[in-house]
């Protein structure tokens, strides 16, 4: 049987081509694919230039998808010990992503930083997630999608489980008596308001902070992040960078900055304003560049005067997901519908389309029908 995923040939451009499915190890699952997400790190994977030569690579990350096929031996249960059957919706931590036998991942407990130096074996490659269908090895992470949680709602799983670990970076510092940290009652400042900046926006509300300060644009987003909780939103297209930080400083207490900033717009410039945002003693918290996005002139200086905290989030570790999993079951309740988030969708072939979508800004999150 033959099966359709999206290629990326060259910088800019994206193919639909036609691969064969894969014959199915005993411990193993494929996946349907139902949604897949247009993410902000696949839009600079396909048009950022790159210093190296440019190598041909399937695309796409951010999916749900039901059970296909199941090996005579794969999991028959999720993670939370849910029975797995044939047509679930599921969501996964492949095993790809960590070998689970370095130091990073059994000892310091960090898959996302694995060392990949475990030999492990050889999965059938059948594309990313803009394709037909997924091959999830068995010794993955999976994770059933709950009947009451959309299945618009389920592709956000894997990007709340980015800006969750982000929150958790804030946390890590905290020390009560010394008013570090992230916490309820925080001010917090977010910086980008794509996808990833508004479900902050929707965690930090969630979780009691004020006020939540959101930095971005264009005004559909900033409309949107409104919409889910931020008390002042900042056009950068409308506002100096010496303006934003004097109005981030004048909405939080003494005039200092804020407790915590998180900066999730990928802009190099947009770290060195965190620093200048955030309170003496504040912390801030870089989340927004997953590819290379070139460098800027920071003063040692301005941090170590500051006193200020800087942590840096990459990835996440499948215990997010689970997390994110009950945020979505908790949010209807409070309010937030997260499949709002979706303003834009595309069928498979319109791979392209989708990704030019999200380049031009004009979408809060494009999903692909596959």
């Amino acid at each position: 049987m033959r099966f359709r995923a999206a290629v990326v040939p060259e910088r800019g451009r994206i193919e639909i081509r036609e691969f064969e499915k894969a014959n199915l190890e005993d411990n193993d699952i494929i996946v349907k694919v139902l949604l897949a997400g247009v993410c902000g790190t696949d839009v600079h994977l396909v048009y950022d230039e790159r210093e190296e030569p440019w190598q041909e690579f399937k695309i796409g990350h951010e999916w749900v998808g039901e059970i296909d096929e199941m090996g005579p031996l794969a999991p028959k249960a999720d993670a939370y010990g849910n029975p797995l059957k044939y047509g679930d919706r599921i969501i996964a931590y492949p095993s790809t992503w960590a070998d689970g036998t370095c130091y990073m991942c059994r000892i310091l407990l960090q898959p996302n930083l694995c060392l990949r130096t475990g030999v492990g074996r050889i999965i059938p490659d059948m594309g990313s997630a803009y394709a037909e269908y997924i091959y999830i090895p068995g010794e993955s992470v999976i994770f059933r999608i709950p009947d009451d949680v959309s299945t618009e709602e389920a592709i956000f799983i894997e990007p709340m489980a980015g800006a969750l670990r982000a929150f958790e970076r804030a946390y890590a510092p905290g020390v009560p008596d010394r008013n570090q940290g992230f916490g309820p009652g925080k001010s917090v400042v977010i910086e980008g308001t794509g996808t990833i900046g508004t479900i902050m926006t929707a965690i930090a509300k969630m979780s009691g902070a004020y006020p939540i300060i959101a930095i971005g644009g264009p005004s559909n987003r900033l409309n949107m992040c409104t919409e889910f909780g931020a008390d002042m939103v900042l056009d950068i297209m409308d506002s100096t960078r010496e303006e934003r930080i004097q109005a981030v400083r004048e909405k939080t207490p003494h005039k200092l900055g804020a407790d915590v900033v998180f900066e999730c717009a990928g802009v190099p410039e947009a770290f060195l304003d965190g620093i200048r945002m955030a309170r003496q003693g504040g912390s801030l918290v870089e989340f927004g560049h997953y590819t290379r996005r070139g460098t800027i002139p920071i003063d040692p200086f301005e941090i170590c005067e500051k006193d200020i905290q800087i942590f840096g989030s990459w990835g996440y570790g499948p215990q997010e997901f689970g997390t994110a999993i009950n945020i979505l079951k908790a949010s209807r309740s409070r309010g937030i519908d997260f499949s709002k988030l979706v303003t834009h969708r595309f069928q498979l072939k319109d791979a392209q389309q989708a990704l030019e979508t999200a380049y031009r800004q004009e979408c809060t999150k494009a999903v692909i029908q596959c």
